[in-house]
């Protein structure tokens, strides 16, 4: 059999001496990846932006098959965010961009380019790529950390500490895989635990070397180093040593100077982290729940400029198509076959009051529809019954399904929940949507949003929590990412297949 030449590829990126886009503070780049394919540019992939740096060294890998035998053209764009509640980067100022051959890019241990602009004859900046093959492994770490007696950094407070987790490359440099949130006003902080997979943190190497870096975060200046230690991964999961001294370099070696403050780790564990293979072959069912937006902002349904307008069955609106693609694909892991169905933001005959979690067949106790094409059916017959209405609240039909996800689970009945929320806009119940996602969060669920229309779906990408952990009223921080959101606008023009991956 002809071995096939592929591999997958993570790109670790930073960016050196950027150009100051902004009057009163720094720029506030992000690197955005794209691959030469079918004559287009095509993206691959996005950084997090990173607030009033110049020299960035971005904490989200981008991801990505390595062809041996193909010439793949590689273009990284980075750009100074000004506008952070749109995607579109012809808001944004461009700082320059850098192309090259990915088969470069790994065979050069921190592959740099100076970044160019044809507006610009000026520097721009330089970018640094670091890429490694990616070894399989599907186990996650859990930590929890807390610091002790850190050194004092801010004039009029303590500091507002941060932690950032390194790991080593070929060459003997560090590239950043986390950082944690900032506390204010603290030499005693204790950071909200997280998760992250063993392969971003060492490459399913327990042995490779990592760096734990204490910053004190400042608003306007640079962040200012409290103290770092090395270690491993082993070293981090040993039970014979927690407690570990920060030390300062330029203090090393002083009298009396012992060190900058204490980290420990509280709590550390390695968990394994099943595959969906894994878990389908296991005998977990997929539940697939779709929610509805029947909004008045969709337009009157007897218009044909309206988001629901169905009167032309051969050109299906973007609901439909949503439907049909995320349908097909998750009804294969539907046993029975049968979907509740919700609509919300409608007023409902015969009363005419307005419900924000509604049955779409007119049944509440007994919302499964058969099939995606029940889903489709019932789809048509709310449009051309119920009154579009509002306001757009998501939190009634996320706490109808945590309800469901909360049920009793056991090694022989096995479900986990997928809902599809299919949207046209702006929210308006953000805080109580946010805590029924923190919720969520703990049940076997996930949910995915589509947008469709070209509505602000700022406060979509917001729950996403790509960059930042949601946080509910009470302060509790969402266990896992469970939301994705993807706008429909993006895939218009391509295959239904892209949408539903």
């Amino acid at each position: 059999m002809e071995q096939e030449c592929t591999s997958r590829v993570e790109l670790k990126i930073s960016c050196r001496a950027l150009a100051n886009l902004d009057t009163f503070s720094k720029s506030d780049p992000i690197a955005i990846v794209y691959e030469y394919l079918n004559n287009n540019w095509r993206e691959v992939g996005r950084t997090e932006m990173v607030r009033d740096n110049l020299n960035p060294d971005f904490v989200k890998s981008i991801l990505m098959d390595y062809r041996f035998e193909e010439v793949q053209k590689l273009k990284i764009s980075v750009y100074d965010i000004d506008d952070e509640k749109t995607q579109s980067l012809s808001q944004q100022d461009f700082i320059g961009e850098v192309e090259c051959v990915l088969a470069d890019v790994v065979v050069t241990p921190g592959f740099s380019r100076a970044l160019l602009n044809t507006k610009h004859n000026n520097f721009r900046g330089s970018i640094i790529i670091y890429a490694e093959e990616i070894k399989g492994s599907n186990d996650v770490v859990k930590f929890q950390l807390y610091g002790c007696n850190l050194d004092k950094k801010d004039f009029f407070g303590k500091s507002d500490p941060y932690i950032v987790i390194l790991r080593q490359q070929i060459n003997g440099q560090y590239t950043a895989v986390h950082k944690t949130e900032f506390i204010k006003n603290t030499l005693n902080p204790t950071w909200a635990p997280f998760v992250i997979s063993v392969q971003a943190l060492c490459n399913g190497d327990y042995d490779r070397k990592l760096k734990v870096e204490c910053y004190d975060w400042n608003r306007s200046s640079a962040h200012e180093i409290i103290g770092s230690f090395e270690t491993s991964l082993r070293g981090l999961l040993s039970q014979e040593k927690r407690d570990h001294d920060l030390i300062l370099d330029k203090k090393r070696g002083k009298h009396n100077y012992k060190n900058s403050g204490v980290l420990v780790v509280a709590d550390i564990a390695v968990v394994r982290n099943y595959s969906f293979l894994e878990y389908i072959q296991g005998g977990c069912e997929i539940s697939l729940m779709v929610a509805i937006d029947f909004t008045a902002s969709n337009g009157s349904p007897n218009t044909p400029t309206s988001l629901h307008n169905i009167s032309n069955p051969s050109t299906p609106n973007e609901y439909v198509r949503a439907i049909t693609t995320v349908g097909e694909i998750l009804s294969s892991y539907d046993a029975d076959k049968l979907f509740p169905v919700y609509g919300f933001g409608a007023k409902l005959p015969p009363a005419w009051n307005v419900s924000h979690c509604f049955a779409l067949n007119g049944n509440p106790e007994q919302p499964e529809v058969a099939g995606v094409q029940g889903i489709l059916n019932a789809y048509y017959q709310a449009v051309n019954t119920v009154q579009l209405y509002g306001p757009t609240m998501f939190s009634h039909i996320l706490k109808a399904t945590n309800t469901i996800a909360n049920q009793v689970v056991t090694q022989h009945k096995q479900k986990y929940y997928v809902l599809l929320i299919l949207t046209d806009g702006i929210i308006n119940d953000m805080q109580d949507t946010i805590n029924a996602i923190v919720t969520g969060s703990d049940l076997p669920l996930s949910i995915v949003i589509v947008g469709v229309g070209n509505a602000d779906f700022s406060n979509m990408r917001t729950l996403d929590a790509d960059d930042v952990a949601l946080k509910s009223f009470t302060g509790k921080v969402m266990s896992r990412d469970i939301v994705q959101f993807v706008p429909f606008s993006d895939f218009r023009n391509m295959p239904m297949s892209v949408l539903a991956r």
